[in-house]
């Protein structure tokens, strides 16, 4: 099933300490659609874990000609995990910033504005290499407290994410258990 958000005259949204997840066995897929037909649309997303999308996890699918270049999708400390694609861009401007996207079928599509993100890609400014071993899992698991069942928090100080990330103070002070982060 394909969650669509948006419409005729989309502005200012944002979603926010939400966990997303999705049917990956769908048979017609899941996905999480950003749709707008409206100049200047803006999606913000910040502390979200969004995974187990069979298509993609964020998926930029304005068609207008006239209204998709315009608008803006950014992306601030999410984990995106599982899903057939991570973030796939078609038309907006896509920023992210601290972002974990891994275990994907492919983590970026299109052009998009990448800076102080782990993927298993390795891709944008500042990459942090999610998986630098020959077993992604194994990785994952002592990058994450419990990826397995959820828990995407970092597991220690020796995860490959601890004081990585770029400061976002000027965007938001909690993450998504409501912990301050700098």
């Amino acid at each position: 099933s394909y969650t669509f958000i948006g419409g005729a005259s989309v502005r200012g949204i944002e979603i926010k300490d939400t966990i997303i997840q999705g049917d990956k066995t769908a048979q017609l897929g899941s996905a999480l659609m950003l749709n707008y037909n409206h100049t200047n649309s803006e999606w913000t997303f910040i502390n979200d874990i969004i995974y187990n999308m069979s298509n993609a996890a964020i998926y930029d699918d304005s068609n207008s000609p006239t209204y998709g270049s315009q608008s803006t999708i950014n992306i601030y400390n999410n984990t995106i995990y599982n899903s057939g694609i991570g973030i796939r861009r078609r038309k907006a401007a896509i920023t992210i910033n601290n972002t974990a996207v891994f275990g994907n079928t492919t983590d970026f599509s299109g052009t998009i504005t990448i800076d102080h993100c782990a993927s298993d890609d390795i891709v944008g400014t500042n990459a942090i290499n999610i998986s630098p071993g020959p077993d992604e899992p194994t990785d994952w698991a002592n990058t994450f407290t419990d990826y397995t069942n959820g828990d995407f928090s970092i597991k220690d100080t020796n995860s490959a994410l601890y004081n990585t990330g770029k400061d976002l103070t000027t965007i938001f002070t909690n993450d998504i258990i409501g912990q301050t982060r700098t």
